[in-house]
């Protein structure tokens, strides 16, 4: 229908929809900074004062995870970020872009620990082979223990 009556092809619409969810994303950003979830950042806090490589990983695109990080008012700094605009096509739950970061940092899979906060983030992680907790407490436990081992 709506190919039809805007002439538009279904990649327009796709692209049009996405961009427009970034914009209102952004929006509600600046309006109220999301919460950062309290275990997340202590695993965080932990590794870099640990001098443990950490590294960012987000289906978003990269103009979002820099404004949440300056709107968080946390100072959170990252050895290496990839985010789903760098990755078109390949994004979550494809492996590539935490193998591309475990390649990257120089660190062998089974001393790599993906710290998620979503389903698909465990899925990817599952994906990459590599080890993984979960920090969101949102989860029912029958949504968490689909992705236990």
């Amino acid at each position: 229908f709506l190919t039809e009556k805007y002439h538009l092809r279904a990649h327009e619409l796709a692209n049009d929809s996405y961009s427009k969810k970034c914009e209102i994303y952004l929006d509600l950003v600046e309006k109220k900074c999301p919460s950062i979830n309290t275990f997340g950042h202590a695993i965080y806090s932990y590794c870099s004062n640990n001098n443990k490589k950490v590294a960012l990983a987000s289906a978003t695109l990269f103009q979002n995870i820099k404004k949440i990080i300056e709107v968080s008012n946390l100072n959170l700094s990252f050895c290496c970020i990839k985010t789903g605009d760098m990755y078109v096509g390949e994004n979550k739950p494809n492996p590539k872009m935490l193998l591309d970061i475990v390649e990257e940092l120089g660190i062998p899979k089974e001393k790599v620990l993906v710290i998620e906060d979503s389903l698909i983030g465990f899925e990817t992680a599952k994906n990459a082979n590599l080890s993984y907790i979960n920090v969101n407490t949102d989860f029912d436990s029958y949504n968490t223990k689909k992705y236990q081992d």
